[in-house]
């Protein structure tokens, strides 16, 4: 009788597997003595231990890298501490590597300016009493002297104003003038004056500040004397005036006083 055999056949499933990697700009990897360094998807085949194809796909990533500009300003006197731990504090432009949160280098550069501190500025302030100026700092000034403020410029840099404030006195003026009875002064401002009294007149004066003056104005009283004479009948009477009269009446003679004023001497 004829023999016969069994065979038990298994067929291996095949053997496939799919590998992510990410490397830096510049890296490589080594697959099956393969070197990567660009990205895209490398398929390999090779064997396993039961010398069957095993097929392995590499899909390699090449991350980017970031080059990162940083504008930066200080003040003349200041520094600047940069990321990598260095003290800079002169313009111009400094470039370190740091590492992206991927881990690859990001290339930073710095474009700093140093700002020159400017130099004080004097400032003369004018006004009148009674008045005030206010500092860019709040403080209110009311009398004459020197006053340091200190300000941020445009560059945001400390600068230094040095006010030099005068305050010009208000003028208060007393002036006395008298006048003759029956006669009138003009004062500055055109009144007319013809009577005693204290009268009030505000000016600008050059600083640009208001004076006062005060005219005090004494009218002086008509000084006037009577003198009676009597003569016989058929006499002359011989008058200040040089003239002669024998009728009688009264006559009148006008003479300058002493102060200045007319006086009345009435011969009767």
């Amino acid at each position: 009788m004829p023999s016969s055999d069994n065979f038990n056949l298994t067929v291996l499933p095949p053997n496939s597997q799919t590998i992510h990697s990410s490397i830096c700009n510049g890296e490589m990897i080594s697959v099956l003595d393969t070197t990567i360094n660009t990205q895209g998807s490398y398929t390999f085949v090779t064997q396993t231990a039961a010398g069957c194809d095993s097929l392995i796909v590499v899909e390699v990533e090449v991350l980017p890298e970031y080059f990162v500009d940083v504008d930066a300003e200080i003040c003349d006197g200041e520094s600047l501490v940069l990321a990598n731990g260095a003290i800079v504090e002169n313009s111009g432009d400094y470039t370190f590597i740091l590492q992206s949160a991927a881990g690859c280098d990001s290339t930073v550069t710095i474009h700093l300016i140093v700002h020159e501190l400017q130099d004080t500025v004097s400032v003369s302030d004018t006004f009148c009493e009674g008045e005030n100026i206010v500092l860019n700092d709040g403080t209110v000034v009311t009398i004459s002297g020197e006053y340091i403020e200190n300000i941020t410029d445009e560059n945001g840099c400390q600068a230094v104003i040095q006010h030099d404030v005068t305050v010009y006195p208000v003028a208060s003026i007393q002036l006395y003038d008298t006048l003759c009875f029956g006669s009138s002064l003009i004062l500055p401002n055109g009144a007319v004056i013809d009577s005693s009294g204290s009268f009030t007149l505000n000016y600008t004066g050059m600083s640009g500040c208001d004076s006062v003056v005060f005219y005090n104005v004494y009218e002086r009283p008509l000084i006037s004397s009577d003198v009676n004479v009597s003569i016989c009948f058929g006499d002359n009477y011989q008058l200040p005036d040089g003239t002669s009269t024998s009728e009688p009446g009264n006559f009148t003679f006008v003479y300058l006083a002493e102060n200045g004023c007319d006086s009345l001497v009435t011969i009767s």
